[in-house]
């Protein structure tokens, strides 16, 4: 006569003399294995985002870069030779940062960050303040004049609310 199987509560059937446990370390280690797979495509997808970013970045400092170097180019033009000479430079080091951050690994750009971070904090506030203002300049400079959007739109007196 032939063994009958019985159910357990999982659902799955098992031969009477086969120990309920029988099957555990092999789903532990199915379990284990799914587990690394999924971080694996987790750690992958933050890798090729961190990348993405990290080009992105560069790509914006070679912007300034040009945008630098076209400054010095028109104040060349405009015989301003010591406003030139600076912009050059200034746009050499960020063609130079440019490139570290595009060819430096992550970990090394965070290190590297975190460093500067600790022993020149003037420098990194200061950097910051500049950014800021430089965009503050684009964003004036570039788009619309707010004073012809405002007339456009219509006036309200105070009190003449509904």
């Amino acid at each position: 006569m032939e063994p009958q199987n019985t159910q357990t509560r999982a659902g799955t059937k098992r031969a009477p003399d086969e120990p309920a446990s029988g099957r555990a370390p092999e789903r532990i280690e199915q379990a284990a294995k799914q587990v690394r797979a999924a971080t694996e495509e987790r750690v992958d997808a933050a890798q090729q985002r961190a990348h993405a970013a990290k080009e992105r970045a560069a790509e914006r400092v070679r912007k300034l870069s040009s945008a630098v170097r076209k400054i010095g180019e028109h104040m060349r033009i405009e015989e301003q030779e010591y406003i030139a000479g600076r912009a050059a430079e200034a746009s050499d080091r960020l063609d130079a940062v440019a490139n570290y951050i595009s060819e430096a690994e992550l970990s090394t750009l965070v290190h590297d960050a975190e460093s500067i971070a600790r022993t020149r904090p003037a420098v990194v506030l200061g950097g910051t303040f500049l950014l800021g203002f430089a965009a503050a300049r684009l964003l004036k400079s570039g788009g619309t004049d707010l004073q012809s959007t405002s007339t456009a739109l219509p006036r309200v007196e105070r009190g003449a609310l509904p």
